[in-house]
C-alpha cells in the first residue's frame, strides 16, 4: 500500500467551498442532516469526509462513514481499516461493506460499481440516511465532459455530472440522493488541504493503468491547461441549457401526460410532436426505463426512428415498453415479460416487483408472497363490467396468486388486506428527467478506470 503526502501548497479553503455548496443547495437536500460518506481512502474522499466533519457542526449535519472493500485487491483491505483509522480520529462511525465474487477475476469495471453502489444504498438505508456524498472533483468533471465530447455527445451529456443526482443503480437506490459537494474543487487543492492537517491517503494503482481512458484522459488534462479551461468553458455553457431544457420539459409534462395504472403513460402525438427532437430524445430517454422498470433507456440510435412517432399504429416494443398510436393519442405501456425475468427488490420497507411497482406489506409478509403478470389470465367475476384498463396497460398489472386454482387478485384494482400498491414511473421520472444519470452509462468499446 503506497501512502502519499501532497508537495504543494494551496490557500483554497475547502471547508468555506463545502460551506457555499450546502447554502445553495439545502433547500434541494432531505430534510434530515443525515449523509453517509463514501470514502475509498483516495484523496477527494478523505478531503471531503475532513471537510464535511469541520463544518459538520455549523449546519448540524450527522455524519457516518462507509468504505467498500471491493475483494479485488489484496490490499484493499488493509486500505479500508485506514480509513476507519482516520474516521475514529474524526470522531465519525465507519464501516467497511465487503463484497463477495464467486469469480473475482471475472468481475467487470460496471460491475464492481454497481455492486458497490447496491451495497452503499442497502447500508444508507440501515442507517435511515437518504443522501450519499461522494469525492467527485472538478477534476472528474471536465474528464467526464472530453470522453462524452470525444463521443459525440449532445449539450445534456456535455453538462456533465450534476451536484445532486439519483444514486445510481435502480431499483436498490430508489429514493436515495447521490450528491456531490467538492464538484468545484480541483483534486491538487484537495491534497494539499489534507497536507495541512497531516491526513495520508492512498493512490489506488488503477488510477496509473493507461489502459483505462479516464486515465489516459487524466493525463492529457493535466498537460494542457488551456484544454481543461475550454472544456469548463463548454460545461457550464451546457449545464445552462440543460438546466432550461430540463425545466421546460418539467412543466411540459406536467401539463402533457396522463399516467394511467401500472405507470402506463398516454400522450397526444401533437404535443409530443410540437416539442424539438432534442427534447423528445431526452423525454423518451426517461420514460421508457421508469416504465419498464429498467435501469437505463437503449442507445439514441435505437431511440432516433420512434421519435417521429412514425409506424406506431401496428405498435412496438422498445426499451421494455409496449408503444402504440391510436389517431392523435400515444401509449406506453410496460411490456410483459418471461416468467422467468420476473424480479422482487427490496429496497427499506418497500417490496419492488419487476423494477416499477412497489409494495408496501407488514413486516416479514413480502418474501411469502406469489405475484405475477396478468397477462392472457381472464377477468375476475367480481370486476366484469367495471372500468378496466385497456388490455395493452393491464396485461403487464402484477397479480397476487391466493394457492387456490387459478385464482388471483389484482392489487391496483381490488382491495388487498394490509397491502399499499403504489406505481413508481411518475415520479422516477421527473428524478430523471431532473438530474443528469448517464455519467455511470456503458460506452460500447469503452473501458472505465475503477475509481
Amino acid at each position: 500500500m503506497q501512502l502519499t503526502k501532497a508537495r504543494s501548497m494551496s490557500d483554497r479553503d475547502i471547508s468555506d467551498c463545502l460551506t457555499r455548496w450546502f447554502d445553495m443547495h439545502q433547500r434541494d437536500l432531505p430534510e434530515t442532516r443525515s449523509l453517509l460518506v463514501a470514502v475509498s481512502g483516495g484523496s477527494d474522499s478523505l478531503a471531503l469526509l475532513s471537510a464535511l466533519s469541520e463544518i459538520a457542526s455549523e449546519w448540524g449535519l450527522d455524519l457516518a462513514a462507509a468504505t467498500v472493500d471491493h475483494g479485488l485487491r489484496a490490499e484493499a483491505r488493509d486500505e479500508a481499516q485506514m480509513v476507519s483509522r482516520v474516521c475514529t480520529q474524526l470522531g465519525v462511525p465507519h464501516d467497511i461493506l465487503s463484497l463477495n465474487w464467486a469469480d473475482p477475476s471475472a468481475v467487470t469495471q460496471e460491475a464492481a460499481r454497481g455492486a458497490r453502489y447496491r451495497a452503499l444504498a442497502a447500508h444508507a438505508r440501515k442507517l435511515g440516511v437518504k443522501a450519499i456524498a461522494t469525492g467527485h472533483t472538478h477534476n472528474d468533471q471536465l474528464e467526464t465532459v472530453y470522453m462524452r465530447l470525444r463521443a459525440g455527445s449532445d449539450a445534456w451529456g456535455l453538462s456533465g455530472m450534476s451536484d445532486i443526482a439519483p444514486v445510481p443503480v435502480w431499483p436498490e437506490g430508489m429514493g436515495l440522493k447521490l450528491i456531490r459537494p467538492l464538484m468545484r474543487a480541483d483534486r491538487e487543492d484537495l491534497r494539499t488541504y489534507l497536507h495541512t492537517r497531516q491526513v495520508e491517503w492512498v493512490d489506488d494503482p488503477s488510477n496509473e493503468k493507461l489502459v483505462f481512458e479516464r486515465v489516459r484522459v487524466r493525463n492529457l488534462l493535466s498537460d494542457r491547461p488551456q484544454l481543461a479551461g475550454q472544456l469548463a468553458d463548454t460545461q457550464s455553457l451546457a449545464a445552462a441549457r440543460r438546466l432550461k431544457i430540463s425545466q421546460a420539459l418539467v412543466e411540459w409534462a406536467g401539463q402533457a401526460l396522463s399516467w394511467h395504472v401500472g405507470g402506463a403513460v398516454a400522450f397526444s402525438a401533437a404535443d409530443w410532436l410540437s416539442r424539438t427532437l432534442e427534447e423528445r430524445l431526452v423525454l423518451l430517454k426517461a420514460l421508457l426505463p421508469s416504465i419498464a422498470g429498467k435501469f437505463r433507456a437503449p442507445r439514441n440510435s435505437i431511440l432516433e426512428p420512434v421519435l417521429e412517432l412514425e409506424g406506431l399504429e401496428r405498435g412496438r416494443t422498445l426499451g421494455g415498453c409496449y408503444m402504440k398510436r391510436t389517431a392523435d393519442k400515444v401509449l406506453i405501456a410496460a411490456e410483459p415479460i418471461p416468467e422467468s425475468d420476473q424480479s422482487i427488490v427490496f429496497a427499506g420497507n418497500m417490496m419492488v416487483w419487476n423494477g416499477r411497482i412497489g409494495f408496501e406489506l407488514p413486516e416479514g409478509t413480502g418474501r411469502t408472497l406469489k405475484l405475477a403478470q396478468w397477462g392472457k389470465r381472464g377477468v375476475p367475476a367480481e370486476l366484469t363490467g367495471s372500468d378496466l384498463p385497456d388490455y395493452d396497460v393491464r396485461r403487464s398489472l402484477p397479480v397476487l396468486l391466493t394457492g387456490e386454482e387459478n385464482a388471483f387478485r389484482i392489487p391496483h384494482l381490488e382491495k388487498c388486506a394490509d397491502m399499499k400498491v403504489c406505481d413508481l414511473a411518475p415520479e422516477r421520472f421527473l428524478s430523471l428527467l431532473s438530474f443528469s444519470t448517464d455519467f455511470f452509462a456503458k460506452e460500447i468499446g469503452r473501458r472505465e478506470s475503477f475509481s
